[in-house]
């Protein structure tokens, strides 16, 4: 029985027998699928985050349609406002220029 030496059993031992070829075709195989599987994983991400920011997107044009509602109710609130406290100093102004002919009040001026 032939011994072998040392360099090539512990070679044999640690690749299987395996051509450096193979090793270095296995290594490659390996980084690949550990590339793959992160390509994956981020392609997921990315899609994920691509969802969720077309859900905010709807939600940001819903909320922008409500404030356009809201500022359009205020402006008509206001306007209405403002008619009506014109018409209530238009009133007081009448009132007193009335009360300023009065006979009384002349006498008091």
């Amino acid at each position: 029985m032939e011994r072998k030496p040392l360099s090539e059993t512990l070679k044999d031992a640690t690749s299987g027998g395996a051509s450096q070829d193979q090793r270095v075709k296995k290594r490659k195989n390996r980084e690949h699928k550990k590339w793959a599987k992160k390509m994956k994983m981020i392609e997921h991400s990315l899609r994920a985050a691509g969802e969720e920011n077309e859900k905010i997107e709807q939600e940001n044009g819903f909320k922008r349609q409500m404030l356009r509602r809201n500022q359009a109710g205020i402006k008509q609130q206001k306007a209405g406002f403002c008619d009506v406290q014109n018409k209530k100093i238009t009133e007081q102004e009448s009132r007193v220029g009335a009360l300023l002919k009065e006979p009384l009040v002349q006498d008091l001026l």
